[in-house]
């Protein structure tokens, strides 16, 4: 690697900053969002975000993260002004925030593929304990402090973090634990998900079977399924590691807008991000609840279970109007939401009830507006 000496690389650094910035304020403005989403908008509001599941508290923990390494990458602007990377405090805190982000956003990418292989795959229950969300949180950056805190105690923060080519990071002289406290966590958290996905994804597409699966169940899920997050940690993590691993180990230079190019995706790994959520869960966004369709990604994106989980008094019709006209009703209406419903169609309790051409409602549509809650498990329902 070289240090931004020339007017070419520090243009490149100067790019890296750059996107940083992108990455911190998007992800900013939907953290600041969700908060006020949270505090402000009306609480039986179905665009009010809430935490109702372990996995909400993951997304906000792997966002947190992504923030955490957008500003490690913001700081490569003073190296671009200053056209040379040198030691100091500055650098020292750089190296610590890289490598802060580095296993933070992997145990997090690695978390939510662990949690979706686990209740595809093995069809466990979701676990809907926050308190345990809050507990696994609390673990990761444990783990985290003392993996830095034992490495500086021992070696000295301004020893242990250095110019290591564009930006600060551990030294090269520290190879061992590069590797075992940082680029192993990336691996491990890359391939995991990898694995994990692929074999999620032969399960909906039919070519492995999983007993108590019906094919409609994998054909809703493989319309919006909730995979993307650490598919983008994956696509994004992937020509870094490369990168780095080639340098620390064959201590071969790449080309230099190799680095930028595999660094700048990275970093913008909190964009992507935001953009998925923003695309995924549109009614949590301002204005985001006044089209039926963006009522279905939420419906659409919930894991099916098999039908002998379903009541037997329970017809599944068109849901996500059902659940579209129970979130109107709500907000324009504080009067019981059943008389809303009955313009959508008339309820049946049995099959035999159901009369060709009309919509079937299914009747345990809750007041919360989680229509069929009760046969579709939450495990990503805010991702």
């Amino acid at each position: 690697m070289s240090t931004p000496d020339t007017f070419g690389h520090r243009i490149g650094v100067f790019i890296l900053a750059e996107i940083s910035a992108a990455s911190a304020c998007a992800v900013t403005f939907l953290l600041a969002y969700i908060a006020y989403s949270a505090f402000t908008i009306r609480s039986d509001s179905r665009r009010r975000w809430r935490i109702e599941s372990p996995v909400h508290l993951f997304l906000l923990n792997q966002l947190v993260f992504d923030l955490i390494q957008a500003l490690g990458g913001l700081m490569n602007m003073k190296w671009a002004f200053d056209g040379t990377v040198h030691r100091g405090s500055f650098c020292t805190a750089q190296g610590l925030i890289k490598q802060l982000a580095d296993v933070g956003t992997a145990l997090s990418a690695g978390n939510v593929a662990i949690n979706t292989f686990s209740a595809l795959i093995f069809r466990l229950k979701p676990d809907t304990n926050v308190f345990r969300g809050f507990l696994i949180v609390a673990g990761i950056w444990i783990s985290i402090i003392l993996n830095v805190a034992i490495n500086v105690g021992i070696n000295g923060a301004s020893r242990f973090y250095g110019p290591t080519g564009p930006w600060c990071f551990i030294v090269k002289e520290f190879q061992v634990q590069i590797t075992v406290g940082d680029f192993m966590w990336m691996w491990i958290s890359a391939f995991s998900s990898l694995l994990a996905y692929l074999a999620v994804f032969l399960v909906l597409k039919g070519f492995i079977t999983v007993e108590g699966w019906r094919s409609s169940d994998t054909v809703a899920i493989a319309d919006n399924l909730p995979l993307s997050y650490p598919i983008i940690y994956i696509i994004t993590v992937l020509p870094l590691a490369a990168t780095r691993y080639s340098f620390l180990i064959n201590g071969h230079n790449p080309p230099f807008g190799v680095i930028v190019f595999a660094d700048g995706l990275y970093l913008a790994s909190g964009l992507f991000n935001v953009c998925l959520y923003a695309y995924t869960r549109p009614f949590l966004l301002p204005h985001g609840g006044d089209s039926p369709d963006n009522q279905s990604i939420s419906i659409r994106s919930e894991f099916a279970q098999s039908r002998s989980d379903f009541p037997r008094s329970t017809i599944l019709g068109d849901t996500h109007v059902v659940s579209h006209l129970v979130d109107r009703a709500r907000d324009r209406d504080p009067s019981p939401i059943e008389h809303n419903l009955k313009s959508a169609g008339p309820v049946y309790d049995t099959p035999e009830m159901a009369q060709p051409g009309t919509l079937p409602i299914t009747t345990h549509a809750s007041h919360e507006g989680e229509t069929v809650r009760k046969g579709l498990p939450a495990i990503f329902d805010d991702i």
